[in-house]
């Protein structure tokens, strides 16, 4: 691996990890990357580094907990929150007497299941959504279906 720190053009500092293949056949591995002034001399002694990966969000979620001392506000891409399941929000009101609220989801790539996967965190009975949403969902899966394809090519 290799780690330079920098200034960007805006004044604030800029930390790049550069990884080789041996880094991602280890994380693909299931071993996850430290880097710190430990490490790694010349870099910043307030701040570790962890670098991960899994074939899934949740997947994703259990592998920071060795890293972190409370869990953590985690996003995986713009739009989705972690941690995933119920929120107890009704942001457009209480539908039903079955509306259990607002529900945070993930969805991710399974190449090796050759699935889009997409996780809840709970038991779900139906879904509603706004029209506005609905069609960023639907973006959303198509998204991940190319990359899925590509993964699999």
């Amino acid at each position: 691996m290799m780690i330079a720190v920098a200034r960007g053009d805006d004044g604030r500092r800029v930390i790049l990890l550069g990884l080789v293949r041996g880094n991602i056949d280890r994380m693909t591995a299931g071993k996850p990357i430290r880097a710190s002034a430990e490490s790694h001399p010349g870099f910043p002694d307030d701040i570790t580094v962890g670098i991960i990966f899994a074939e899934t969000e949740a997947e994703l979620a259990e592998l920071i907990k060795p890293f972190v001392a409370e869990t953590p506000t985690l996003r995986a891409a713009p739009s989705i929150p972690f941690p995933i399941g119920a929120t107890g929000q009704f942001p457009y009101g209480k539908q039903d007497a079955t509306d259990e609220g607002e529900l945070a989801a993930a969805i991710g790539v399974d190449p090796k299941n050759g699935i889009i996967r997409i996780e809840f965190g709970k038991p779900v009975a139906w879904l509603s959504l706004p029209a506005l949403e609905a069609r960023r969902l639907a973006e959303i899966l198509n998204e991940k279906a190319d990359e899925l394809e590509r993964r699999m090519s």
